[in-house]
């Protein structure tokens, strides 16, 4: 993704580049949404065990924090490629424009 916006900076038209950022989005929001709906699996089971002792408060703040992060990333991927359909949908528009 990184290297992706890099080489936006100096060509922020470049479509080859625009379609690779909105599929590094694509895949990087699936990831993390699969991602997600394993630590909520796993949230029943690792909240028996902190009751149970069988992991202490360090770990079970840890796993709370991934999720945590985990939310905040599949947000920032979902606003990023808002962000990008929104422009995108601008400069139709705008070349339809320049095309009447």
């Amino acid at each position: 993704m990184k290297q992706v916006n890099s080489l936006l900076k100096f060509d922020p038209k470049n479509t080859q580049m625009l379609a690779q950022k909105q599929k590094v989005l694509t895949d990087s929001i699936d990831n993390t949404k699969k991602k997600l709906e394993a630590l909520k699996q796993a949230q029943g089971e690792v909240e028996r065990m902190f009751k149970t002792g069988e992991i202490g408060a360090k770990e079970y703040r840890e796993f709370q924090r991934t999720v945590a992060e985990t939310e905040q990333s599949l947000r920032t991927y979902e606003s990023q490629l808002k962000r990008m359909d929104e422009e995108q949908e601008k400069m139709r528009k705008g070349m339809k424009e320049l095309d009447t």
